[in-house]
Parts: C-alpha cells; structure tokens; sequence
C-alpha cells in the first residue's frame, strides 16, 4: 500500500503534489480537525477536508484508510447531531469525538511523510526562505519518527522471541520492558540524527542545490485553493457558541 501508518517514505508516489501544498492541507486538516466545530460551517469545513483527504489517500492505492477518514467523520457528526452527551452516553461521544478530531490529522501526516523524500522536503523550505533554525528541526523530526518506528518494531520482535508477551508476564513488566529500551533509543536517535543533519551542512547559510525536483501544477494550485477556502468558510463564518446539548 503506498501510503502507509509506518511513518516511512513507500516508494513513488503515484500523484505529484508539492511538498509545500501538502503542507498547506496538512494545516488546514489540523486547523479543522482539532478546531471546528460538528454542526454549522464547522460541520461544512470538516465534510469538504474529510472529502479531500479521502481522495487524496484513494489516489495513492490507500482504500482502507480512504474509507476509515470518511467514516471516522461521518459517524463524529451522526453521533452529535442524534446522541445527547449526557448519562451513560457521555464517554462514548467523548470518545467519538477524540476520534473524529485526530484520525483526519493522523491520516493527512501518514499521506505527506509516505509520499514525500526529507530531500524534497528540505527544498521546499529551502524555497520558502525560512532559516536554518527551522529546516534542521523540520529535517531532524522527519528522520525521527520512521527511524522510531522501526527500533519499536525491533524491540517487539526481541520481546516475542523471549516469550515475554503481554499476557505472559506482568503489565507493568510489560510495560518496563518495552518502554525503558524505546525511550533510551529515541533519545539516541535525537542526538545521532542531528548529528547527521549538522554533518550534512543543513546549518550553512549558502545557496545549496538538490537533485529533488519540486514545482507548483494543476493538483498544488488546486489542493491550496481548496486548503484556504475551506479554512475561509470556517474562519469567516458567524461564530456561535457549541452547545451539544442543545436542541436534542
């Protein structure tokens, strides 16, 4: 599946965004997600997001988690518009709600860093003119979070081969033993990572080429056309206080 929730770069990507439109619709989705509201031009701005999104993930091949963006929201805006957050409903609609702010965003940062190279990444900034005490954490994290994911794999495949299953010991023992390793190597990882960047001369202040190829088309002017227009209807429109429990 090109887009993938291992936080790794997958391959080609089959569509040909900018790095710099995707980081504008990953602003909107967090602006959106994490911010409006479920009823009104809220519900509107999340219905247009959501509907992007899942057509950006369907283009890359990524049909479960199209369609689980798609759910997620659907069942978040059924939930508030017909469950009322009051007695034994109140933790399910916690958690629906949880879910339907989040899984959009969790969705859009698995799209960028499975369809983008940090290369690509770095040139982009490089063309946004932002300093270098900007593009060297931006470098850092990007390496980070695959690099993360791939020392958890290994510890849990240390823990199953020593028998040492959730179940078969303890949780709390568990627990020490997958997260004490996990923690020392991220915090390893960190150091080694910008290490590397500041070897690499991220920091220099010089004019640097890259063999990245990045550039606006069609799909970046319309991807950032829709980014800012759902952002407007949101932003724009008369604000009024979010009762749930009104009118039901």
């Amino acid at each position: 599946m090109p887009v993938s929730v291992g936080l790794a770069y997958t391959g080609r990507p089959r569509t040909h965004l900018d790095p710099r439109s995707k980081l504008a619709f990953f602003i909107a989705v967090n602006t959106i997600g994490l911010g409006a509201a479920f009823s009104g031009s809220g519900a509107a701005a999340r219905v247009a997001v959501t509907v992007l999104l899942a057509v950006l993930l369907a283009a890359e091949g990524a049909w479960l988690w199209s369609a689980s963006a798609v759910v997620v929201t659907t069942v978040g805006l059924m939930v508030y518009a017909w469950l009322p957050p009051v007695g034994w409903a109140m933790p399910l609609v916690g958690l629906v709600n949880l879910m339907a702010r989040f899984w959009p965003v969790v969705l859009m940062g698995c799209y960028v860093i499975s369809t983008t190279t940090v290369s690509q990444f770095i040139a982009a900034l490089r063309r946004l003119h932002l300093p270098a005490s900007f593009t060297i954490p931006f470098a850092v994290v990007m390496r980070f979070l695959p690099t993360l994911a791939q020392e958890s794999s290994g510890i849990s495949e240390a823990l199953r081969s020593r028998g040492l299953r959730l179940g078969a010991v303890k949780p709390h023992t568990w627990l020490e033993y997958r997260l004490v390793p996990l923690t020392m190597r991220a915090v390893a990882i960190g150091d080694e990572l910008t290490t590397a960047a500041l070897a690499r001369g991220l920091d220099r202040t010089v004019e640097r080429t890259s063999l990245a190829r990045i550039g606006f088309g069609p799909a970046d002017w319309l991807v950032l056309t829709a980014a800012l227009t759902v952002i407007a209807i949101w932003a724009l429109a008369p604000w009024t206080p979010i009762d749930p429990a009104a009118g039901k």
